[in-house]
C-alpha cells in the first residue's frame, strides 16, 4: 500500500460527511480519490453550473461567494484544511450553490459522483 493511500485514508476519516460512511468503505473511497491542486485566484467551481465532484481542501483556503439576484457576489465563508465543497452535486445531483474561489494555492483530492455512485457509497451517507 502506497505511502500516498495511506495519507489519503487518514485524512479521509477526519471529514465530517464522510465519517458517517462505514468504515469497510473507506479505502474504496480513497482510491476513488484524485489529487488536484488550484493556483491562488482560480475558480475551482461556479455557482449555478452542474457539478459532478465532490472536493475536500487538503491545505490552502478558499472563499465561498453567493450571487443573489441584483446584488454582487458576496463573501460568505473561508474554507481550509478538512472543509468539504460540491456535496450537493455528489449525493442530489444539484447545482453549484456557490462559486468557490482558491485564496491560496489550493491542494485538494476530489471524487466524482460517477465513482461515488459506481462503489455505492452514496448509499451509506
Amino acid at each position: 500500500i502506497s505511502k500516498n493511500f495511506e495519507e489519503v485514508m487518514q485524512f479521509l476519516t477526519k471529514v465530517p460527511l464522510l465519517k458517517r460512511l462505514p468504515r469497510e468503505y473507506h479505502p474504496l473511497l480513497a482510491q476513488a480519490c484524485v489529487k488536484q491542486d488550484f493556483e491562488f485566484g482560480r475558480v475551482v467551481i461556479s455557482q449555478g453550473d452542474a457539478g459532478s465532484e465532490f472536493f475536500v481542501i487538503k491545505s490552502g483556503t478558499a472563499v465561498v461567494k453567493v450571487e443573489k439576484p441584483g446584488s454582487p457576489p458576496s463573501n460568505v465563508a473561508t474554507l481550509t484544511t478538512g472543509d468539504y465543497f460540491g456535496e450537493g452535486s455528489l449525493l442530489k445531483d444539484q447545482p453549484r450553490a456557490a462559486t468557490i474561489i482558491a485564496e491560496t494555492r489550493l491542494c485538494t483530492i476530489k471524487v466524482t459522483r460517477q465513482k461515488f455512485q459506481e462503489l455505492g457509497l452514496h448509499k451509506h451517507l
